[in-house]
């Protein structure tokens, strides 16, 4: 309904098992027609908090959401490893949250490391399929990570499949699945995890969809990402 891919429809089947319970959400990196955490704000009348560094995009979403009487917050914020948990607190508190969605294009890892001030239950997060299926990589943590900047191609940003999984397994979450896109993976706190087998990264990924319809393969990808820095993790 408002997700990039297929992310609302396999959000909308975990929470389906699950129940949705404290109806409170955070994404970080989200666009004001399509994210991933619109669909519990408008249909269980959620409440949330939205970040993002494009004070344009924060300023367009207030306007559009103006008429709508969502109970969320929108604030614009260069997230780093050293605001984001303190950003999160101001803005939903600490505790329990429904849903935690992450896509910054950049430090993805670094930030998903950061923060313990909450506790999802769920956790949708962008990973790189350019790193392929094996390695648990990602990007050297750069506080003013452009991907452009780095590699015209944009290819080069984020952690890679195995990274992300690994990460989710130290702060207590199974991956479940990746969405035919192959950008973004979904993580169940264990606790939650009850009606869903938990993947290896490796059965789980996705290879990027747009990126082979443009002819790159996945060799091809997997030559340039690696052809720049990478921090094994």
């Amino acid at each position: 309904m408002f997700s990039q891919n297929q992310e609302d429809r396999m959000i909308q089947a975990v929470f389906g098992r699950i129940g949705v319970k404290t109806r409170k959400f955070v994404e970080f990196g989200f666009g004001f027609l399509q994210n991933n955490t619109l669909r519990l704000a408008l249909r269980h009348r959620g409440s949330g908090l939205y970040m993002d560094g494009s004070e344009k995009k924060c300023r367009r979403a207030r306007l559009l959401w103006a008429a709508i009487p969502l109970n969320v917050k929108i604030k614009q914020a260069w997230l780093e490893r050293e605001n984001i948990d303190e950003l999160i607190g101001q803005g939903v508190g600490a505790g329990e949250i429904d849903l935690l969605s992450i896509d910054v294009d950049g430090n993805d890892y670094w930030l998903w490391k950061a923060i313990s001030s909450i506790s999802p239950r769920v956790v949708i997060a962008e990973y790189n399929a350019s790193f392929g299926p094996d390695r648990a990589v990602t990007v050297p943590y750069d506080r003013a990570f452009d991907r452009h900047q780095k590699h015209p191609s944009g290819f080069y940003h984020g952690m890679s499949l195995a990274a992300a999984e690994k990460l989710a397994a130290a702060k207590g979450y199974s991956l479940i699945g990746c969405e035919d896109a192959g950008v973004n993976a979904l993580f169940v706190r264990k606790d939650q995890a009850g009606p869903f087998a938990a993947l290896p990264a490796r059965r789980a990924f996705k290879p990027h969809s747009n990126r082979v319809r443009r002819n790159y393969t996945q060799h091809d990808q997997e030559n340039l990402v690696y052809s720049l820095p990478v921090i094994e993790v």
